[in-house]
């Protein structure tokens, strides 16, 4: 059985960048990271043009955005499916309407469960850039 490039263990493939780490419940070994850019609003918010984090997903990336940047969490939507019992099931972390994110300059996704990779770059930037 081949391992995930989640966890590879040794060194990475020629070219991939990585980190190594140790991940709870998980062997130690490199774990990719994936690029994200901010333009606009999202920028000022996040204090940075760029950062590297590791998300197999688009919703576990807003979640660790959402963790680490306290002013652009305020654009970050969690939905409870009961908006009146604090326990209820929630429907996965979406962009604030005035936000987009773009996957490799190629298509703008919402989903939560869209896949991520090692060499993806999410783009999050203004949705009313570009007319």
């Amino acid at each position: 059985m081949l391992p995930s490039l989640h966890c590879w263990p040794g060194p990475p493939p020629f070219g991939a960048q990585g980190v190594l780490s140790e991940v709870e419940g998980q062997p130690g070994g490199w774990h990719f990271l994936m690029r994200v850019e901010f333009l606009g609003v999202s920028r000022d918010r996040a204090g940075v043009d760029e950062i590297d984090v590791e998300a197999e997903t688009l919703g576990r990336l807003l979640m660790t955005l959402s963790a680490r940047m306290p002013r652009l969490a305020e654009l970050i939507v969690v939905d409870r499916i009961s908006p009146h019992d604090a326990h209820a099931a929630v429907r996965g972390p979406r962009l604030h309407s005035s936000l987009a994110a773009n996957l490799n300059g190629d298509r703008f996704i919402s989903d939560p469960e869209t896949p991520l990779g090692e060499r993806d770059r999410v783009l999050i930037l203004s949705a009313d850039v570009g007319g």
